[in-house]
């Protein structure tokens, strides 16, 4: 009996969305509220965050993403998919009480605050601010 072909390795989502952007770099990857962003600027905006989030030598484990739906929502996902991690959304909407037991449930050890994320969590890791890691993210906004 001859073995079966072993199956292909699965593809995740980050490898899926860096093909798509290699083949589509200035096609439009991502529309919110009024804004949109090519393949090719959600991706530099994603590794600019992984980096920021691998700068101390260490990988985190699972990221915790304080933000609205919205870019930094997306781009932070990415990020933390690009870094290794696990993403851990966290809503800037649900009482700081109940982020702080999903953060230390989850095991967060490092944070994604957007601008609408608003105070992280207490006993939250320090947060990397997407300003911090990159100019303003309108500076990376595409014109709709």
């Amino acid at each position: 009996m001859m073995p079966a072909d072993p199956a292909p390795a699965p593809v995740l989502l980050d490898d899926w969305f860096r093909a798509a952007a290699a083949r589509h770099p200035d096609s439009v990857a991502l529309r919110v509220n009024s804004g949109t962003w090519t393949y090719a600027e959600l991706d530099h905006l994603a590794l600019s965050w992984a980096r920021a989030l691998l700068r101390d030598g260490a990988r985190p484990r699972r990221v915790g993403l304080l933000s609205g739906k919205g870019l930094e929502l997306y781009a932070g996902f990415l990020a933390a998919l690009y870094a290794g991690a696990a993403a851990v959304p966290l809503s800037p909407e649900t009482p700081p009480e109940r982020n702080a037991a999903v953060v230390a449930a989850a095991g967060v050890d490092a944070l994604i605050v957007g601008a609408a994320g608003g105070r992280p969590p207490a006993g939250a890791p320090g947060a990397v601010p997407p300003s911090s890691i990159l100019p303003p993210l309108g500076a990376t906004a595409s014109r709709s």
